[in-house]
């Protein structure tokens, strides 16, 4: 997971495992003839084991249409609630934004959307 989240940055994996709690002892330790410590050798294997990496262009699209939310990938659009959302009030704050709302069940049988833009 560090090699997809970090982009296959070793250095990165590196440090984000040395502060995890995972960490032990035997990561510095030599484990192989050609010198390599053991958390070396990890890191290596798990970037070679590791096809795709994070990236923003990969994020899902969230949004709303009619009070229901969907979510995209690639060009196929997926309902994501079987609720549709009535906002009633919005709280903003410069730390968060709460709202209160109804929500009524939905029917997500026989889904179809077209023509819908992203927000």
């Amino acid at each position: 997971m560090l090699a997809f989240w970090s982009g296959k940055n070793k250095e990165q994996m590196d440090r984000l495992f040395r502060n995890s709690g995972l960490f032990r002892e035997k990561w510095d330790t030599v484990h192989h003839a050609n010198g390599a410590t053991y958390g070396q050798e990890t890191l290596d294997k798990a970037i070679e084991a590791t096809e795709n990496v994070y990236s923003r262009e990969s994020e899902l699209v969230i949004f709303e249409h009619e009070g229901r939310y969907y979510r995209t990938r690639g060009e196929s659009v997926y309902p994501i609630t079987n609720f549709i959302i009535q906002p009633v009030e919005m709280i903003v704050s410069e730390d968060e934004t709460q709202m209160t709302a109804l929500k009524e069940r939905c029917d997500v049988s026989g889904f179809e959307i077209t023509d819908i833009e992203p927000l």
